[in-house]
């Protein structure tokens, strides 16, 4: 399994999209969904688009959806920051939507660490906002791998 972080365009509407979210540290893989915004999607390309260029002590978090079992679909949340090399460290939390177990509601969650090269940002970047303007229907972020 290569590491990488993948969004997939399920259905869209003028409200709302529906995202298939994979995430793979190389060894491990998750697959969920959440709902995003038109607006929420383009304040990410935007936010990626001016962080990528701050590789000296630069963060930025990515949120899409909400933890918890109050809302619908899943949650996902990746810290991006450079560290003193250039090199992209990411965390990645994720969630998914809850479900009805024999004693009560519950949803699967991870957390997985990785890397990637600048390049590897800009190549994401570009691809979701081509997702975000309606011309692609996928973006996948390449990584170097985990981070131990």
């Amino acid at each position: 399994m290569d590491a990488k972080i993948e969004f997939v365009k399920d259905w869209s509407d003028d409200d709302m999209s529906q995202l298939t979210i994979s995430i793979c540290d190389g060894a491990s893989r998750f697959c969920h969904e959440v709902y995003v915004g038109p607006q929420r999607l383009r304040d990410a390309v935007r936010g990626l688009d001016g962080f990528k260029d701050d590789v000296y002590g630069g963060t930025y978090d990515l949120r899409f959806g909400v933890f918890g079992p109050a809302y619908a679909a899943g949650a996902f949340h990746a810290h991006f920051q450079f560290d003193q090399h250039a090199d992209l460290l990411i965390t990645v939390h994720a969630q998914s939507r809850f479900v009805e177990f024999p004693v009560n509601e519950v949803a699967s969650e991870i957390t997985l660490y990785l890397t990637a090269l600048p390049s590897q940002l800009d190549d994401f970047v570009r691809a979701l906002r081509a997702v975000s303007d309606g011309h692609a229907d996928s973006a996948t972020l390449d990584a170097t791998g985990p981070y131990y």
